[in-house]
């Protein structure tokens, strides 16, 4: 992780990022299940810079540094698995007889709201 860390250090200072750490995976995924998957225009690309993705999910694994409640990036978590751990959470604060209360936003359209932020 240091050799990461210098990488990452000497890109910020010197405003170079090195030429083989450029190379990504793209990947193109499709922005709402019920989407025409025909229409090119309801896919979005995630890019995935595989080197440092690895290294640092190596890392954070090989050292216990991820979060216990963490489920992206983690073998055998997934959004399902996050939301049964939310379920569970909420039902037991109800159990208690806690007052429980959620509050959730929908992130997956970020980029439309930077069209209506530059108005």
């Amino acid at each position: 992780m240091f050799t990461l860390c210098r990488i990452i250090h000497n890109s910020l200072t010197s405003g170079v990022f090195p030429d083989d750490l450029k190379t990504s995976i793209i990947t193109h995924v499709l922005k709402k299940a019920y989407f025409n998957k025909n229409d090119l225009k309801h896919y979005r690309p995630v890019s995935n810079l595989q080197f440092t993705s690895s290294q640092i999910t190596h890392h954070t694994d090989t050292n216990n540094l991820s979060e216990p409640m963490q489920s992206a990036y983690r073998g055998q978590h997934s959004t399902e698995t996050a939301s049964v751990s939310v379920q569970n959470d909420i039902l037991r604060a109800l159990d208690d007889q806690n007052l429980v209360l959620l509050l959730m936003l929908d992130h997956s359209g970020p980029h439309n709201f930077n069209a209506y932020a530059q108005r």
